[in-house]
């Protein structure tokens, strides 16, 4: 698929998303001062929400560390054997 035609695909299979989700944003931000029934039932997912942000940054750092030992130690091996 050359890009043109990705990007003007990836651009109408998005739209509509984003028109929706900042619809819903737009209607539930108007309700958010006046309904405590909504706040509070959002609220009870920010505690979650935190733990899995903190657990996808722990991830990425240890897959980033994993990674360059794993480069450190195949290039250690290549040049024991280039010294060879």
């Amino acid at each position: 698929m050359n890009l043109s035609r990705f990007v003007v695909y990836t651009f109408l299979g998005s739209l509509p998303w984003c028109l929706a989700l900042a619809y819903v944003g737009q209607k539930l931000g108007e309700q958010w001062d006046k309904n405590d029934a909504l706040r509070t039932w959002f609220h009870r997912f920010d505690f979650v929400i935190g733990i899995i942000g903190v657990l996808a940054v722990a991830w990425c750092v240890w897959r980033h560390i994993k990674e360059s030992k794993k480069h450190e130690t195949a290039g250690a091996s290549v040049a024991e054997t280039s010294q060879s």
